[in-house]
């Protein structure tokens, strides 16, 4: 059974049906159409004919569509306004302009694909498209895009404290932080795994150097123990993993000492 389409909303100026920009951005939606309409079901928002709030609808295609492409030609306030949104989303999107538009200045950092209003132009452009929509992830819901890799540099703590109200909000938040990097770290010890060692390993006898807190009592020689750690001299590695996951079971939390908060 064939994957549903994934969902591409266009950001753009519309003007009057009988305005220059209407023929201008109608061109420009069938060829987007023509190039990606095997995996996208294409919105504008001049064709949706729900009733209700019609900012409502774009708002809400600007926030749930896999894709958004935002045609920046005209320089029109209510795209500039709603590229910002889906930017705040930190979903995938795409900006494009006609050739010769004079960007804003807080938009001259961003990627624009220009193109030019005509059959080779606008065919030109849905190449690119597809070039870049085969270069995004759509499985990988981390947020991007300039909002939130600004917002990323600033730590989560900090920002909180900073927009607390007063003394007591600001130390419960300190206290929650606290909590948090605890058991960030806990997680971060947690995740080590051992791996079985390889068959030829089996029988090799080795002196082994091992903390205190890892190794059974019974292992221990106390004319080679010093205060820090313990030399196991001849121990073979069939005995210490035996004797290491027997201790393992009787003291769960001796492996997890440096991780308790």
């Amino acid at each position: 059974m064939p994957e549903p389409k994934k969902t591409c909303f266009i950001i753009t100026p519309i003007g009057k049906p009988a305005d220059p920009i209407r023929r201008h951005i109608d061109g420009v939606v069938q060829g987007i159409r023509d190039a990606i309409g095997g995996e996208f079901d294409v919105i504008v928002p001049h064709e949706m004919f729900d009733i209700g709030s019609i900012n409502r609808q774009v708002l809400e295609q600007i926030y749930t569509s896999d894709l958004v492409i935002a045609n920046l030609t005209n320089l029109n306030p209510n795209v500039m306004y709603e590229l910002a949104f889906r930017h705040s989303v930190g979903k995938p999107a795409i900006v494009i302009a006609e050739a010769g538009t004079v960007l804003p200045f807080d938009l001259k950092d961003e990627r624009t694909f220009e193109y030019v209003n005509d059959y080779t132009g606008i065919k030109a452009l849905g190449k690119t498209l597809r070039v870049c929509i085969n270069n995004i992830d759509f499985k990988d819901r981390t947020p991007r895009g300039p909002i939130h890799s600004t917002i990323e540099g600033f730590p989560l703590g900090q920002r909180a404290m900073d927009t607390a109200k007063d003394g007591e909000t600001k130390e419960m938040l300190h206290v929650v932080m606290q909590k948090i990097d605890a058991f960030d770290s806990y997680v971060k010890c947690r995740r080590v795994t051992i791996e079985p060692l390889p068959a030829s390993f089996e029988n090799i006898s080795a002196t082994i150097r091992y903390p205190n807190t890892l190794v059974p009592s019974a292992l221990l020689s106390s004319s080679s123990a010093t205060d820090d750690e313990n030399i196991l001299p001849e121990i073979t590695v069939d005995m210490l993993k035996e004797q290491r996951l027997e201790h393992q079971i009787r003291h769960p939390r001796s492996f997890d000492e440096r991780c308790s908060f």
